[in-house]
């Protein structure tokens, strides 16, 4: 799908982010925990399991990154994520990578929920009960 039909101002120059260098900064992993904690209960609820809701919020296996997600680190400590360079993002252009594409791996697993999402050319992965 391209963003834009129209013809591009001859002074305009495009150039992509590269979200790549940012994947160890403290607020750019934590925003990417809050979309994986928002995206895991929506999950939850659109499976129809509403009571793991409750757990999400009582368990204290999750305690590491609700404090993280909600209240932050006092050292400013990046949460670990896994970034992957999937293409060289070219704003405008067709692509085989969405914009935002979000998915888990090993959920039943109960040791690792990791978390996955790409956007802008870029994959990042982390662990929602474990910050390193």
């Amino acid at each position: 799908m391209k963003l834009y039909q129209g013809k591009f101002p001859d002074i305009a120059i495009m150039k992509g982010i590269n979200f790549y260098k940012y994947k160890d900064d403290y607020l750019f992993t934590r925003f990417l925990c809050k979309i994986a904690i928002e995206s895991f209960v929506y999950s939850i609820v659109d499976s129809g399991l509403y009571n793991e809701v409750e757990a999400l919020v009582t368990n204290e296996i999750y305690n590491e990154i609700i404090g993280f997600v909600r209240m932050g680190s006092r050292l400013k400590k990046p949460w670990h994520v896994k970034a992957t360079i999937l293409e060289e993002y070219k704003p405008f252009e067709e692509s085989e990578h969405k914009i935002y594409n979000c998915f888990f791996d090993n959920y039943e697993n109960g040791e690792n929920i990791i978390f996955n999402i790409a956007f802008f050319g870029t994959k990042f992965t982390l662990n929602i009960l474990n910050s390193k």
